[in-house]
């Protein structure tokens, strides 16, 4: 399953916001496509193992736009509950972006 949403973003995220937030966060984020449109990608385990025998993961995608996609989930209460917790992180991190 893969959602699609918008974080309540009153502008950009600027290069120090993102560096603060890989830094402190308490999920470990990785840097993609940092020349032209940074997305900042980060993957979280879940419990379990899938068909193929490896740990299940979710994979979350956040531009600095704001726009965040989010794969590997059952549900739709599992993308809500993960994007409360980066919406939290955000928040804490980075108080003054938010609407």
């Amino acid at each position: 399953m893969v959602v699609t949403c918008k974080m309540p973003f009153k502008h950009k995220l600027k290069e120090k916001e993102v560096r603060r937030f890989i830094n402190l966060s308490r999920f470990i984020w990785n840097v993609i496509n940092e020349e032209t449109s940074p997305i900042i990608m980060a993957h979280i385990e879940k419990p379990g193992i899938t068909v193929h025998h490896t740990n299940k993961n979710a994979c979350i995608s956040l531009w600095t736009s704001g726009s965040m996609n989010i794969t590997g989930i059952q549900s739709l209460k599992e993308a809500e509950d993960l994007y409360d917790k980066i919406l939290k992180e955000i928040k804490k991190l980075c108080p003054r972006i938010m609407k």
